[in-house]
């Protein structure tokens, strides 16, 4: 049961990573627009 619960943390953990580094490279491309149209 341990064993399960962490390796549901961990995966849990990769999948926030995948969506914070999703967010990030996002704001990047409209950062990224922003200044080609300024």
């Amino acid at each position: 049961m341990i064993i399960i619960l962490f390796t549901y943390l961990k995966e849990s953990k990769a999948f926030g990573d995948f969506c914070y580094m999703s967010v990030t490279i996002n704001l990047y491309k409209v950062y990224i627009s922003l200044f080609y149209i300024f």
